[in-house]
């Protein structure tokens, strides 16, 4: 498959501005490899979405609580290990 989006490539790829003539399978290709170009975006954009709510939800909020609750280094410290507990589950 990859051979043949190189192939397409370098057919398509032309230095003088021509039209290029494509087959109705070249087409198709073109079509597919879009289809899962805009799949593998769209994934990406939801893993970048959940990252960014779990920043929003869980971090943010954290931190502030740290810089609101507290006015010294050892009040922090002692909030910071309770916020951010990392507690081991046996599955």
């Amino acid at each position: 498959m990859r051979e043949d989006y190189s192939n397409l490539y370098d057919r398509i790829r032309d230095e003088n501005f021509e039209l290029i003539q494509l087959e109705r399978n070249d087409w198709a290709k073109l079509l597919v490899g879009t289809m899962i170009i805009i799949q593998n975006l769209e994934d990406k954009i939801q893993g970048e979405q959940k990252a960014v709510q779990g920043y929003r939800i869980d971090i943010i909020p954290k931190l502030q609580r740290i810089i609101d609750e507290t006015k010294t280094d050892e009040e922090a410290q002692s909030l910071v290990e309770n916020l951010f507990k990392i507690e081991e589950t046996n599955s």
